[in-house]
């Protein structure tokens, strides 16, 4: 088995790109909610998500993080998450 890691590379800091699972996981996070991998992967596969921008390697798809805040846009206009919080005027 090999095991690659990719990573983005940003003005200051290295970031390692997520993979569908650990993206999965943060967004059920944020949501508060469980988000199944294969609802992200079949995204991909139906072409709704960017794979060029995510692409995969060695049976992994790497996603960089700051695509994740698109990918949880995609799921909340779908309906596959609940509608963001309104933050109160002040």
């Amino acid at each position: 088995m090999v095991l690659v890691t990719t990573t983005t590379t940003t003005r200051s800091k290295t970031v390692r790109d997520l993979t569908v699972g650990e993206c999965a996981r943060q967004i059920g996070d944020n949501a508060g909610t469980s988000v199944p991998p294969h609802v992200i992967s079949s995204l991909f596969y139906k072409r709704v998500l960017d794979g060029e921008l995510c692409p995969v390697v060695s049976r992994c798809r790497r996603i960089p993080p700051s695509y994740v805040a698109t990918i949880e846009s995609v799921l909340r206009t779908r309906g596959l998450l609940p509608p963001a919080e309104a933050t109160p005027c002040q």
